[in-house]
């Protein structure tokens, strides 16, 4: 099973071995099996790799699955968010070889690129995400900073602001923390929820320090190891 994405409380995950998705409401515990054949394809020319994404169409007034089939070279293995009826994602620019984010209107089904902050230094863009209905980035500065940026106002370059600045470098022992991905991308009770090399773990921006679940691979000594209690989610109708 794989995550593509959710929206509105539905959950969309795909079953990779038989290539079929499935539409999940938590609340109810209904689902829905929609065949891959039945998947929308986005119309991107050069079909090497594919990327799928989950979002509501208001115009057609129904969830749709998109499968976004585009060129090896360019797409990343990142996450495709859904806000303000589009989906986005990151990709290289071919002209320039910079990285970009583009968005698929579902309503339109048109392409465009949207601005992104004005960084301060040179950064590279990791990926995009979404929160309380905006859109969210993740940018490393000069890879000694990774910097989580909001945009307030969507489409509005200037309404980007930087939600917060997590250093690679932990505490006075000087752990490189390598690679991180947020899981929420607000701080509530001044903390964040991320992905440390594959490890669940919350960061405290007050205090610089983490603390993360039993660690699958080896972790920074001055971590601080919590217990995750993992929750086995059937998929069934009531």
């Amino acid at each position: 099973m794989g995550l593509i994405g959710s929206c509105d409380g539905l959950v969309c995950v795909k079953e990779c071995r038989r290539g079929m998705f499935i539409l999940w409401n938590p609340s109810t515990r209904d689902y829905k099996i929609i065949p891959g054949s039945f998947v929308v394809e986005g119309e991107i020319h050069g079909v090497l790799r594919r990327k799928y994404g989950f979002g509501y169409d208001c115009n057609g007034d129904d969830y749709k699955v998109v499968t976004l089939s585009c060129e090896e070279n360019t797409v990343k293995k990142k996450t495709v968010a859904f806000v303000s009826g589009a989906l986005h994602w990151v990709v290289d620019r071919e002209a320039d070889d910079m990285r970009v984010i583009i968005s698929l209107d579902l309503a339109s089904k048109t392409y465009i690129e949207v601005p992104q902050p004005d960084y301060e230094n040179f950064s590279y863009l990791a990926e995009v995400g979404a929160s309380r209905g905006c859109l969210c980035l993740l940018a490393y500065d000069n890879f000694d900073y990774c910097d989580i940026w909001v945009m307030n106002k969507y489409g509005v370059g200037e309404s980007w602001i930087k939600s917060i600045r997590i250093s690679y470098w932990l505490g006075d022992e000087r752990n490189y923390l390598g690679h991180l991905k947020p899981l929420t991308w607000f701080i509530e009770n001044g903390e964040i929820v991320l992905s440390i090399g594959g490890n669940l773990a919350s960061y405290n921006a007050n205090r610089n320090s983490v603390r993360c679940s039993s660690p699958r691979k080896e972790l920074p000594s001055s971590m601080v190891v919590f217990q995750a209690i993992p929750v086995k989610l059937e998929l069934k109708a009531p």
